[in-house]
Parts: C-alpha cells; sequence; structure tokens
C-alpha cells in the first residue's frame, strides 16, 4: 500500500508552489532593464559610427539595431504592464534610493531609439524624440523634487544618481538632426550642469563615506 503525504508534505509543497509564482510574477520586473536599451543603442550608434570612418560592415550596427528594438519594445510593454496591474510595486521603485533614478531612463532610450531610426523614418524618430523628451523632462523633475523634499544620507549619493541628469546629454543625438537644435542645447546644457555638481558630490562622498557597493560601480561610467 502506497504511503499517503503527510499534511506538513503538502503545505510544504504548496508553500514552493506559491514561493515560485511570486518569483515569475510581474510585479517583480525591474526598471533598471530601461538601462539596457541605453547600452544597446550606445552599441549600435558606436558601429554606425565606426563602419563609416573604420570601414567596418554596417549591416553589423544596423542588426544591434534591429535586436534593440525588439528588446525596448519588450521591456517597455512588460514594465507598462507592471504599472496596469502593480502600481503600488512601480511606486516602491520609484522611491528607492538607486531604483527610482532609472525611470529616467525610459524616456532616455527613446531618444537613442530616435537616433537609431532617424536614417529610415523622420517622423518615427520625430514623434520618438519627442516623447523621449517629454518623459526626461517629466522623470527628471519628480525625481528632483524628492532629492529635494527629503535629505539622504550620504551613503545613498551612488552612481545611479547621474541617471536622471544625464538624460540632457544625449538629446542632441537624435535631436539636432531633428531640427531641434535650441532644444538639444537647452538639454545639453542642464545635463552637464547637474553633472557637474553630483559628480562632485559622489566623490566627496567616496572620499567621506568609503566606496560603492560592486552592483553599482559599473555605473561609475557614466
Amino acid at each position: 500500500m502506497s504511503e499517503q503525504p503527510s499534511a506538513g508534505t503538502t503545505d510544504s509543497a504548496k508553500a514552493t508552489d506559491s514561493d515560485s509564482s511570486k518569483v515569475q510574477s510581474i510585479r517583480h520586473f525591474p526598471v533598471t532593464m530601461f538601462a539596457g536599451v541605453l547600452g544597446l543603442c550606445g552599441i549600435g550608434l558606436a558601429w554606425r559610427e565606426a563602419a563609416v570612418v573604420l570601414d567596418l560592415p554596417s549591416a553589423i550596427g544596423e542588426a544591434i539595431f534591429g535586436f534593440t528594438a525588439g528588446y525596448a519594445l519588450a521591456i517597455y510593454l512588460l514594465y507598462g504592464i507592471k504599472c496596469l496591474r502593480f502600481l503600488h510595486d512601480v511606486k516602491k521603485d520609484y522611491w528607492h534610493a538607486v531604483r527610482g533614478n532609472y525611470f529616467a531612463a525610459a524616456g532616455m532610450g527613446l531618444m537613442l531609439l530616435a537616433a537609431a531610426a532617424l536614417p529610415y523614418s523622420t517622423p518615427v524618430a520625430e514623434v520618438l524624440w519627442l516623447s523621449g523628451a517629454v518623459a526626461t523632462v517629466v522623470t527628471t523633475v519628480f525625481i528632483l523634487r524628492i532629492w529635494i523634499d527629503k535629505p539622504k544620507p550620504l551613503e545613498q549619493m551612488t552612481p545611479a544618481r547621474l541617471v536622471p541628469v544625464l538624460g540632457g546629454t544625449v538629446a542632441p543625438i537624435a535631436g539636432a538632426g531633428l531640427g531641434y537644435e535650441d532644444l538639444s542645447w537647452m538639454f545639453m546644457g542642464t545635463g552637464l550642469l547637474f553633472w557637474i555638481i553630483l559628480l562632485t558630490l559622489f566623490f566627496y562622498r567616496m572620499l567621506a563615506a568609503g566606496p560603492v557597493s560592486d552592483a553599482l560601480r559599473p555605473v561609475m561610467f557614466l
């Protein structure tokens, strides 16, 4: 006669299944995934210029842009679903000392995608750039509001703080070619001003409070 599973075993299995479903839930989808769009677009744009200067095969750079477009579409769609279904978790991301800074990467990604699309379709590039510009301004203002309203411990001055203010420095990449030269200068000037201020604070933080964690060190290349 086969043995019947005990109540404890059954409860344990249910708990495991529950934990597994929680891990797989879209509510845990990280806002930091938007940074991947920036990196991939940067590689594609660098290869596009290298194809001209160094006579490299241009198809590789355009293939990178094709992959980036699919990646970006998936990221924006998945996080959009998270916003609709788990708004409370999105708010937790927004108020987080590190993750909250990456909301600005969503707008920056759109502006870089505009640069990728510019040789193929000016109207599409213009829509992407304008959408990214508006999103960058809105998210940056809200993030700066958090910084100003609530004093932060020195240890929270991490390289991730540079992400929101650097949105302006990527705007001219496509903005100038689309004819938005004045707006591009405004974005660039604002981004550089805040970059100098925050970089100074960040180096002071390293001297006074020690180095940042290993997980955040790659962000120092900003």
